[in-house]
């Protein structure tokens, strides 16, 4: 019946929690703030509580592993963190990104956009040798921060870029 399947709101502690990721085993949800601050719940709903110190507003789960960006003084860089014993540390060998850029995570590594390269690159960061690799060269800029997924086969990927952004000239006559 679909009236069974009304959406309902996750009810925290803390207010205004956005940009949920699913642990892998669905029990929790790992939350920013929008102050960069990242959370970890339950996801039925109950107490939030913060997940790294890090200054962070973005995760991605995968095979028990939370990756999540952290902000530093010359851009961003990514981190991961055990969902289970909590040692967390940077992605050794892993570039900084621009604020604007996409990434995801997958089981071999870390796939994000690369706009200050010319045209704009679609990277990959293998966990195994610790080295980057272009894996798509752009036509077009993908949208900032506009997102970026693999399909978990690892055959398609797929990224947003605005085709045509439109604005007009609008006239405002007695406004005082």
């Amino acid at each position: 019946d679909i009236l069974q399947r009304l959406p309902r709101q996750v009810q925290t502690d803390v207010q205004n929690l956005a940009v949920p990721a699913w642990s892998d085993d669905c029990q929790s949800l790992f939350v920013s703030d929008g102050h960069d601050i990242l959370y970890r719940t339950p996801s039925q709903g109950g107490k939030a509580i913060r997940f790294t110190n890090r200054s962070s507003w973005y995760g991605f789960v995968d095979q028990g592993k939370l990756f999540f960006n952290v902000r530093e003084p010359e851009g961003v860089a990514l981190w991961s963190k055990s969902i289970n014993d909590g040692q967390e540390m940077p992605l050794e060998g892993m570039p900084k990104l621009a604020y604007a850029e996409s990434w995801t995570a997958t089981p071999r590594g870390i796939y994000y956009t690369d706009s200050r390269s010319n045209p704009p690159d679609i990277d990959f960061y293998d966990f195994a040798s610790r080295a980057t690799r272009r894996v798509l060269r752009l036509p077009q800029p993908p949208t900032p921060g506009g997102g970026l997924s693999v399909s978990p086969d690892g055959r398609w990927l797929i990224y947003t870029r605005t085709d045509d952004e439109q604005s007009d000239i609008i006239l405002a006559e007695h406004f005082r």
